[in-house]
């Protein structure tokens, strides 16, 4: 009988773990996701979509370092984009918060605009500490060295 019951208990304790590993690690995937998008913008989103889409096509390394060079003279211009549009969200933004702070007390003001400043603070933290991280056009994955190739 203790048997069973420590068998269960293992069971238990390793479904357990299971879940709380997926549960963080699905945590820290969608933070990268979101570090990304805020480090890079649309252009980086964009990137990330193009390279999802090429991903099983079976691309030779001379079509992998071509889609490379057309991705990386490309950003600049999708960079570009993204800052302006990126200006229009803010003003919009400053238009929404300061209809919203019309309506709240004084207090409730206060409070609201130090959470904004707050959110601010680690939005620009996140975009330095992703900015820090970038390692140049091996971000989009580069082919491997031919020697690994299959």
């Amino acid at each position: 009988m203790q048997g069973k019951t420590r068998m269960w208990i293992a069971m238990v304790l390793l479904f357990a773990s299971g879940v709380a590993v997926g549960f963080f690690g699905s945590g820290l995937l969608l933070r990268q996701r979101i570090n990304e998008f805020v480090g890079r913008g649309p252009s980086g989103m964009h990137t990330r979509v193009v390279q999802r889409a090429l991903r099983d096509l079976d691309l030779s390394l001379d079509q992998r370092r071509q889609i490379d060079m057309i991705l990386d003279e490309t950003e600049p211009r999708m960079r570009m984009l993204g800052d302006e549009f990126r200006t229009e969200i803010d003003r919009a933004l400053d238009e929404q918060h300061e209809r919203i702070k019309a309506v709240l007390t004084e207090q409730q003001r206060a409070d609201f605009e130090r959470r904004l400043e707050e959110m601010r603070q680690r939005f620009e933290r996140m975009r330095e500490r992703d900015h820090r991280s970038r390692r140049g056009p091996e971000r989009r994955g580069d082919p491997p060295p031919p020697d690994h190739l299959p």
